[in-house]
């Protein structure tokens, strides 16, 4: 997120606690309650994955919120917020604070994984604390679904059961959103939740024992190159007995891990107390044996609970970073959508998604005119509702004429009312000449003063600028490119009586297609308007935005010209290159425009980047290391460069084929040049548009950034190629620095007193890049 709001409702944002690919944590204060709260702020991504997020995030939590119990923490309240200064809608979830904790991937990391496991005394409580959680929320029909380390906090300010800290179970309901997949760790997940099958109770007890197995050897049981292998082993690869990792792990409870992580759900423990208890037996056998998990337990110091560094959840736990805490939420804005029909906070969900005021009458008449077909324009059916138009071409855009209704004539006097008019008036001729010349001086008297008037007001120096009222703007969801629009007017009066404001898209055919009622609150209106069946780019063939009055409760499928009260539209100088940033651009593979395939191709090295260190560390895996850095040295030159300049030596073999670079070659230019070209050429053309002038220096910021931390990546990445010893410790620290970089290139780099990276020389990545070319295509929508 590039710009976080310092309050939200009543609630201030203090410090930022955390962050991964979920969002955001936040120390907050709630203002009313006058107590510190957790505030989460969701990337507003999510909302992008499905046209019914919201509605499902606000009823996901109504059913959280009631949760009650003392290993779960509480959430009060769920919601949205959107900033001014960004225009991006947030999903935020506010939760109670634990002040001072920390979580079980610390208690991990200062015990498992350095070889002191916990005392058998401590698993048992802590799994005790998380059976009864669970085990509560299944009760009430929620399934966590996403149960890990970093989701467990351990309150050290309690210390009833477990002297570490009392063990809380946290964010629930974020892995049961729409789009929520990238969210949730592949590390623990259940197999039926890998094969796409409904998760259920059983589903959280497999990941209870992936974490005791963690806890009790210091290792997942599974690991890969990519998510999608370590997802192919919870299918199909049975792991490795605990105890043949730890031979100091009882044999009972060994066999407890194993049944807690098998692969038919009925296998499994019918409850989380169920398992809790046969740990609890298993290792009350241990501790009558004098089993210990460690070789000389009784005489290591107790572990500490000190904070330590912190895992992000894009990360495996042994990748230490930093660490994704709490969830919190909140009440939305009412966004209403035409064939998405996200609901309103309150109202119940109809059948199908399908809005209440569409019959099946007008669902078919939809149906016959979708939207997508509109973006070619002898793709679309003329629909008859439309009726006939003739189109008039202003430079690149078709700008339909006034519609001409098909059965609608202008009003004609027939002869027998023109008969009845001359009998109310009492004489054969309607006026007399006298009356017919005074009447036409005066008309003529009033055209003049008109035209006279006309021309003062419309003197090119007195026209005063049209007021911006609102602000249409683009986003992605989860399968497609600028395929979701947004629609936001302040201060706008109240409809007339029976009335609501409905808009349209029209596209570069001139065709005009309903979009939708807008949603009205205190002089705000706003719609969302999602393709989520073809995830077309919007970018391609809009051109303009209309907002219009019509009927209340009924589905307009005819515009009217003299209907229309508000309008945005592209400007035909500026539309091929903001299509080149956000659309397509010859001659480059990437869909979605240059900014797409930057931040895609960044993103994807900041990945392997990872990979690389994390196969030098510990137990090195040379072979990843150097397939990982071919891959890299790929994505940065292009594969053909790559190979060409000698820097992929010939001893090794292509991993990808990669026919564009980030960077600039002899042969082709890179992404990041091409950007920078396209935004050049639309400075140009952008004349004394402050708002967009600013947009590309952010995104040229970002772009003299990635171009610095690029160039410096592939130095460390060829010396990893190159090396003779890759378990030497220089090799080691290359793959660090490499990996820090790839972060600053991905997400940027936060430049203190700042809490996060900004579109600002030395701090702006590829996110920042990938954000403030969104911007690039934001219209204004002024009254007509």
């Amino acid at each position: 997120m590039t710009t976080t709001p310092r309050h939200i409702g009543q609630y201030e944002l203090q410090k930022m606690l955390g962050s991964g690919n979920s969002g955001e944590v936040w120390q907050g204060y709630d203002q009313q309650r006058q107590q510190n709260v957790a505030v989460k702020l969701l990337h507003p991504d999510l909302l992008q994955s499905d046209h019914n997020f919201i509605n499902h995030f606000m009823k996901e939590w109504l059913a959280i919120i009631a949760l009650h119990h003392p290993n779960i923490v509480q959430v009060y309240e769920t919601n949205v917020t959107r900033s001014n200064e960004t225009r991006v809608t947030t999903p935020y979830i506010v939760m109670g604070y634990i002040e001072g904790h920390t979580t079980l991937v610390d208690l991990i990391q200062n015990t498992s994984r350095v070889g002191k496991f916990p005392a058998v005394a401590d698993i048992v409580s802590i799994f005790s604390c998380l059976g009864s959680a669970v085990d509560y929320a299944h009760e009430h029909g929620i399934f966590h679904n996403n149960i890990k380390p970093a989701n467990v906090l351990l309150d050290i300010h309690s210390t009833q059961s477990l002297a570490r800290g009392v063990p809380m179970l946290t964010d629930f309901g974020i892995g049961n959103l729409p789009g929520s997949d990238a969210l949730v760790s592949p590390l623990y997940l259940a197999p039926e939740q890998v094969n796409g099958q409904e998760s259920n109770s059983r589903s959280d007890i497999y990941a209870l024992g992936v974490m005791l197995y963690e806890m009790c050897t210091g290792v997942l049981p599974f690991h890969g190159e990519s998510h999608v292998a370590i997802m192919m082993h919870h299918i199909n690869t049975l792991p490795t007995p605990p105890i043949l990792i730890n031979p100091h792990i009882p044999p009972a409870l060994s066999a407890v891990i194993l049944r807690a992580m098998a692969k038919t759900p009925n296998t499994r423990f019918a409850t989380a107390s169920q398992m809790a208890t046969a740990i609890a037996e298993a290792c009350a056998i241990a501790q009558e044996t004098h089993f210990t998990l460690n070789t000389a337990q009784a005489n290591d110091p107790p572990f500490s609970l000190s904070s330590g560094p912190l895992p992000s959840e894009s990360e495996p736990p042994s990748r230490v970073n930093r660490a994704s805490i709490l969830g919190v939420s909140q009440p939305l804005p009412d966004i209403s959508a035409r064939f998405v029909a996200v609901q309103k906070p309150g109202t119940e969900p109809t059948s199908g998604a399908i809005p209440s005021f569409l019959n099946a009458s007008t669902i078919r008449q939809m149906q016959q005119v979708p939207l997508h077909a509109a973006y070619g324009s002898n793709s679309l059916p003329q629909h008859t509702a439309l009726g006939r138009r003739q189109s008039q071409v202003t430079g690149k855009f078709q700008t339909p004429a006034p519609i001409l209704l098909p059965g609608v004539q202008a009003p004609v006097l027939t002869d027998s009312a023109t008969k009845k008019v001359r009998q109310k008036t009492g004489s054969s001729s309607f006026f007399s000449p006298l009356v017919l010349v005074i009447i036409f001086l005066v008309l003529l008297l009033v055209v003049v003063g008109s035209l006279a008037a006309s021309l003062l007001v419309h003197s090119p120096t007195q026209t005063p600028p049209k007021a911006i009222v609102g602000h249409v703007f683009f986003q992605d969801d989860a399968l497609g490119r600028d395929d979701i629009l947004h629609i936001t007017m302040q201060s706008i009066p109240a409809a007339a009586s029976g009335k609501q404001y409905d808009a349209w898209l029209q596209n570069v055919g001139g065709q005009i297609i309903p979009l939708g009622p807008l949603s009205i609150q205190d002089g705000a209106a706003s719609l969302l308007y999602a393709d989520t069946v073809h995830h077309a780019n919007l970018l391609a063939s809009l051109q303009s935005v209309l907002v219009t009055q019509e009927n209340v409760g009924l589905v307009p499928t005819t515009f009217s010209n003299n209907a229309k009260l508000y309008q945005a539209s592209f400007s035909s100088t500026l539309v091929p290159f903001i299509q080149h940033i956000l659309y397509s651009f010859p001659g480059f593979p990437t869909q979605g425009g240059l900014s797409a395939g930057l931040f895609d191709t960044v993103q994807g090295m900041n990945d392997k980047a990872g990979s690389i260190a994390d196969s030098l560390q510990g137990k090195t895996d040379d072979g990843l290391a150097i397939r990982q850095a071919t891959r890299i040295i790929e994505i940065i030159d292009g594969t053909q460069f790559a190979r060409s300049s000698g820097d992929l030596p010939s001893s090794i073999p292509d991993m990808l084929t990669r026919p564009v670079g980030l960077l600039t070659s002899s042969t082709q230019q890179g992404y990041i040049d091409a950007l920078a070209t396209q935004l050049a050429k639309l400075k140009q053309v952008a004349g004394n548009n402050t708002v967009l002038l600013q947009h590309i220096q952010n995104v040229n910021n970002a772009l003299t950034d990635l171009r610095t931390w690029v160039n410096q990546m592939r130095a460390y990445d060829v010396q990893i190629l190159k090396a003779a010893n890759l378990n030497d410790p220089t090799s080691l620290n290359t793959a660090l620095q490499l990996k820090q970089l790839a972060q600053y290139a991905f997400t940027g780099r936060t430049i203190p007193p700042n809490d996060s990276p900004l579109p600002i020389l030395e701090s702006a990545g590829a996110t920042q890049a990938y954000a403030e070319c969104q911007y690039l295509a934001t219209l204004d929508i002024q009254q007509v």
